[in-house]
């Protein structure tokens, strides 16, 4: 996420290209920089954006309508095609890759790689923006001010759905199969997906095991 006036920004990692994770980040971003942005810039991505309805209108995916309004953010969609709309964010993804990548950083856990990009952030700020000619922080200071401020409760990340286990006692999820322990044969299932873990519910809401999701793209 880039603040084109201060030039600031902040990088979370995450293991897929999918809603959970999406949204997990987007609210990761909020935390770090202490609020949200009063307008975001987004191309049409299938976890905002479930039809395109000519240049302005979107239908958007249930899950992020509640997103947005749970944080109270304005959305605006690129034209399709026109990535250029939100030059200065991909910019900046070039900028992180060449810096805060390089030399490749060793990564033991999600909470440790998402802490050493927090750093980088930090580090980043005591830059000089040429367009100002003003340090980044003193910059992003004065935009900070602008953002609105955090929810009170953050908002939970997880997508609902039902299953059945095979005759192994497993459940398919992101092209793997995962071992449900305690689960029997073509038993029907609730799940909690979140971005990081899936916890599996039997029929009387009770959980019956929680399992690390396939983080494998």
């Amino acid at each position: 996420m880039s603040f084109p006036y201060s030039n600031a920004a902040y990088l979370v990692v995450l293991p897929r290209e999918n809603l959970t994770c999406f949204l997990e980040g987007l609210k990761q971003l909020f935390a770090q920089a202490g609020g949200v942005p009063r307008k975001l810039w987004f191309d049409n991505l299938s976890a905002a954006v479930a039809t395109i309805k000519g240049h302005v209108e979107r239908e958007l995916t249930d899950m992020f309508h509640r997103f947005k309004l749970h944080y109270r953010f304005e959305a605006v969609f690129c034209n399709p095609g026109a990535g250029h709309e939100k030059g200065n964010v991909e910019n900046k993804v070039g900028t992180s890759r060449r810096n805060w990548f390089v030399p490749v950083p060793v990564m033991t856990s999600w909470e440790q790689i998402n802490q050493q990009m927090k750093q980088k952030a930090k580090k980043a700020m005591e830059h000089d923006y040429y367009k100002h000619k003003r340090p980044i922080r003193s910059l992003w200071e004065e935009e900070q001010e602008k953002l609105l401020e955090l929810p009170r409760d953050p908002f939970e990340v997880v997508h609902l759905e039902t299953a059945r286990l095979d005759k192994y006692g497993n459940i398919h999820m992101d092209r793997e199969r995962l071992s449900v322990p305690g689960g029997g044969a073509g038993q029907l299932v609730s799940l909690k997906v979140y971005w990081d873990r899936v916890e599996v519910m039997d029929e009387a809401h009770e959980t019956i095991a929680v399992l690390p999701r396939p983080s494998s793209l």
